[in-house]
Order: C-alpha cells, then sequence, then structure tokens
C-alpha cells in the first residue's frame, strides 16, 4: 500500500451533531482533543497544545513568532465554526500526510494576531482534498484575545 491509500483502519464515523460538537467549546476540552493525537512524554494537555502553537509559529508564521502568549482559559475564547474543506485546505500546508485515524473530529484553528493558524486536522485535510470532498466540517476556533483588551 502506498502513502494515502485508505486501509479500510481509519474511522469513517457519521458526522458530529450539534450537541457533540457543543462539547469542544472549551479551551480544556480543545487541549485534550489536541493531546490525544501529538502527546509527546507526560506532558499536560495545555503543554501540547502551546508546544504545537508555537512551533507552528515558528515554522509557517515567522512574522508572528515573537514572544507569543501562552494560551489559556483566561485569554482565549472557543468557538465551534464550519468551515468549507476547500478553505480549510489552504491552511494545511503539507503535499502528502499519513492517513487519519478519524475523520469525524474537528479540525483545530488558532487565531492570532488576525491569521489563521492549523494546530490538528492537517492528515483529515490532506484526506478530504485527495478525494475531492467539498464539504463542510466543523472546527474548533481558539481566538487569542488582544493584548490591548
Amino acid at each position: 500500500m502506498t502513502d494515502g491509500e485508505d486501509d479500510g483502519s481509519r474511522a469513517k464515523t457519521a458526522p458530529m451533531s450539534a450537541q457533540e460538537e457543543a462539547s469542544y467549546e472549551t479551551f480544556e476540552a480543545v487541549c485534550l482533543l489536541v493531546q490525544a493525537g501529538h502527546q509527546v512524554g507526560n506532558r499536560t494537555p495545555e503543554h501540547t497544545f502551546n508546544r504545537l502553537f508555537r512551533k507552528h509559529l515558528d515554522r509557517l508564521k515567522k512574522h508572528l513568532a515573537a514572544d507569543p502568549p501562552w494560551l489559556s482559559s483566561e485569554n482565549t475564547i472557543v468557538t465551534m465554526e464550519r468551515w468549507e474543506k476547500p478553505a480549510l485546505r489552504e491552511l494545511a500546508p503539507r503535499d502528502e500526510s499519513r492517513i487519519p485515524r478519524r475523520e469525524d473530529l474537528p479540525v483545530v484553528i488558532i487565531r492570532y494576531r488576525g491569521e489563521d493558524c492549523l494546530i490538528d486536522g492537517g492528515s483529515r485535510i490532506h484526506a478530504w482534498h485527495k478525494a475531492g470532498d467539498t464539504g463542510n466540517h466543523p472546527a474548533c476556533v481558539v481566538t487569542v484575545k488582544s493584548e490591548q483588551a
């Protein structure tokens, strides 16, 4: 099997209900969602989330990377949005990716200084793109509150 082929092992589950989507509308829940696929060692969910945020800035948004805040429930607002899959593709920088384990989970985007940073969901987005799927999908959007507020 080549990279990107479906071996039937990933979960093909039904879209999330509004109630399921609402379960991700807290900072803590989004951190747990991200940690499930990105945990390193015994770091906390909040640490994993912040590590991925900084990694994204360092690699893809260097103009925003100088002294980013430590994200927490106090300085962020979490909302659920529905995004068209082609728009999500614009946030996924890689051309190839592993086969996603699940496609039903929301993607995670951090909105920082007016720019959207994809933190979790790149493999799902690539699978949808490869399959020509142009529908929409839920996104947990974590907006960093303005430092001037």
